[in-house]
């Protein structure tokens, strides 16, 4: 039986060349088909004991009949080359259309003793040329005569058989002919030469019966075209990514076949086993974007993390599937992501899709980078025009369909704002599928009171608890002992438990202790910090203008209690900015690095391209430059990473406000 005698079969390395990978794409072709079917089958690659037609080797039952179809498979890089007569007609051992090498193939492959029984055998060779140019009569097609050498004169025919559509080696544009009784002639004349290879007697009963087994099939597609085929029916269901990895792996196992010291068969149910493990492995890896590293000296908010987890993962068809985290300006929201996600990104398969939602075009700009850099989706249709955002959106969801994964969408101001980038997933759609997990940043209010609130539910975030705010501080400066404790509750308590203030505070005194320690002076304390604090409270005039800012952006619907909350936290933000920024004015290149932050605040909050966008300010110096912008990183005014910073809102708008009350230049 085939799926015994595979076991002699050899590896494929008598010959490498690109008719190797055209063999073992049509190999892969055929057997997706196969299994597809349903029937049950056996397969090989390269079969030693069927030598000659040992390229792909198929035996299946079919209404009770057991079936071998022995393929060899012949590709030529250049199409413009044809099936002649001549090549038909030679004896060369190494001819790839002899039909007296192959002839002398069948006639051994007949006699041999795994072959004794009387079920039917075809013998098909492929290829993507065609024959001799010459016309069709009906179904027949005379190959053209040759003009000159010893095969003058001789003319061969060749008729076309029809192809039931469901056929498995059927592959679109190829047609499948018989050699009619025409060769019979010339076979006959070598009749010596092919006893003798065969070691018997051989008369025109052998020549008929192997002219009724023998099929060539002409114009298969070319490698290129094949590979595009065989893509699609592999990867029918996964997205263009998941096509090419997966066609990729199948290839990798094939070559293990053909390279083993001795070859394999499978049944159908190992190869249906092998594929379905393939794909799975393939919808394993997983796809970050934009995903900014945890925040550093992120504290506390273990409550908020647990209720996060736990109402995003009661994302079904009656739970709200949209989550939102709410609160002002540098409560840290935005870190609560972060943290978030790095804490539970294997819960969705470490698929994790960072937004920039703060306006319209930076969302679009996004899913079109994520759609064409990352995920191997053409923003261009057919007709090579820009695909609309929404069918670009569209594509991106359905490439996460079979995977669990999470999308971002950080700092977002309303539902309507972003509702076009949201997913338009159908579980009528997909029955199957995997809606995705949705969760945003926002300081409105307003998602409180949308008219899609059945779908959202919103955590809001306040201040840090006191222990949190106090644990954030004793780590982040790496105290050991409590002998500061007094210090670091003032220190808290003055800047209002508030996230943004207190990094920034705890940078400074970082930053500044470090420097005195270099140069042998005494330590900079907790202390030292909040002597500055106070005197940064003598500037009355500044902070009022703060508080009158804050109460006309106030929205009416916010408490009271909700609006001098905010006050309180923008003045401490303005207070620990204020600090950073008279110190920075101090440095090298303070005035470069307080020119870039007026211009940062004009900008998008994230995202800002410093080469691109500032190698001028510097007089085309760029050391310069890199100096200003990581001083500006070191007082966490900024955070850059890779040549990109981001700056939160908060302190963009006190910087204006600042700029407009020439506190920056005094």
């Amino acid at each position: 039986m085939l799926d015994q005698e595979i076991c002699n079969s050899t590896c494929g390395s008598r010959r490498f060349s690109h008719g190797i990978t055209y063999q073992k794409l049509c190999f892969l072709l055929f057997l997706k088909r196969a299994v597809d079917s349903g029937c049950p089958f056996h397969s090989g690659i390269e079969i030693n004991s069927v030598t000659g037609f040992d390229d792909i080797v198929f035996r299946y039952e079919q209404s009770g009949k057991i079936i071998h179809r022995f393929i060899q498979i012949k590709h030529k890089r250049n199409r413009s080359e044809k099936v002649s007569i001549g090549d038909l007609l030679t004896r060369k051992k190494k001819s790839e259309f002899g039909l007296i090498k192959y002839f002398i193939a069948h006639l051994k492959i007949e006699s041999g003793k795994k072959f004794l029984s009387k079920d039917p055998r075809y013998f098909i060779i492929a290829t993507n040329i065609d024959f001799e140019n010459s016309p069709m009569q009906g179904r027949k097609r005379k190959l053209r005569a040759m003009l000159s050498g010893k095969n003058k004169g001789k003319e061969i025919s060749v008729r076309k058989i029809n192809t039931k559509k469901n056929e498995f080696l059927n592959i679109c544009g190829s047609t499948r002919y018989k050699l009619d009784s025409s060769i019979i002639l010339y076979l006959q004349e070598n009749m010596d030469f092919i006893s003798a290879q065969v070691g018997k007697k051989i008369g025109d009963k052998e020549i008929k019966g192997f002219l009724n087994k023998l099929v060539f099939t002409v114009n298969l597609p070319n490698k290129a075209e094949l590979y595009e085929i065989i893509k699609d029916e592999l990867g029918k269901g996964l997205n263009n990514i998941d096509k090419k990895n997966f066609l990729s792996r199948c290839l990798v196992e094939i070559t293990n076949l053909m390279d083993e010291e001795k070859g394999r068969v499978l049944s159908r149910e190992k190869w249906q086993a092998l594929l379905e493990r393939i794909e799975e492995e393939i919808q394993e890896k997983s796809v970050e974007f934009n995903v900014i590293n945890e925040v550093k000296n992120f504290y506390g908010r273990s409550r908020e993390l647990g209720d996060l987890h736990c109402a995003l993962q009661k994302n079904t068809k009656e739970e709200p599937w949209i989550i939102v985290i709410g609160g002002i300006r540098g409560v840290g929201k935005t870190e609560c992501a972060r943290k978030y996600v790095h804490d539970y990104k294997k819960d969705y398969d470490k698929n994790v899709i960072w937004i920039n939602a703060c306006d319209y075009k930076t969302m679009e700009n996004s899913f079109m980078e994520l759609a064409q850099n990352r995920l191997e989706i053409s923003i261009k249709d057919k007709y090579e025009e820009n695909k609309k955002i929404k069918e670009i959106v569209e594509e991106v969801y359905a490439f996460f369909v079979k995977r669990r994964c999470i999308f971002i969408f950080d700092n977002a101001k309303r539902y309507e704002d972003i509702s076009e980038f949201l997913s338009p997933f159908s579980y009528s759609q997909y029955p199957d599928g995997k809606r995705p997990y949705i969760l945003i940043t926002s300081y409105d209010e307003e998602w409180k009171v949308t008219k899609s609130a059945e779908k959202i539910k919103v955590i809001w975030l306040n201040e840090l608890e006191r222990t949190e705010a106090f644990e954030l501080v004793r780590k982040a400066l790496d105290i050991q002992d409590d002998e500061q404790d007094e210090e670091i509750d003032k220190l808290t308590r003055k800047l209002q438990h508030f996230p943004l203030a207190l990094g920034q505070a705890v940078s400074y005194i970082c930053n500044k202790d470090g420097e005195l320690k270099l140069i042998g002076h005494e330590n900079f304390t907790i202390s030292n910090y909040l002597e500055k604090c106070n005197q940064q409270a003598k500037k009355k005039e500044l902070f009022k203008e703060v508080e009158e800012l804050l109460k006309q952006l106030s929205c009416d619907s916010e408490e009271e209690k909700d609006k001098n909350n905010t006050i309180l936290y923008t003045k401490a933000v303005l207070t620990t900015l204020s600090i950073a920024i008279e110190d920075i004015i101090q440095e090298e290149c303070g005035s470069e690095a307080l020119n870039i932050l007026e211009i940062m605040a004009y900008l998008a909050s994230n995202d800002i391209y410093i080469k691109e966008i500032f190698v001028k300010l510097v007089a085309d110096n760029e050391r310069k430059l890199w100096d200003a912008v990581k001083l500006l990183n070191r007082y966490h005014i900024i955070n850059l990473k890779a040549g990109i910073a981001n700056i939160h809102e908060l302190v963009q708008m006190l910087t204006r406000l600042c700029e407009q009350n020439f506190v920056v230049k005094e």
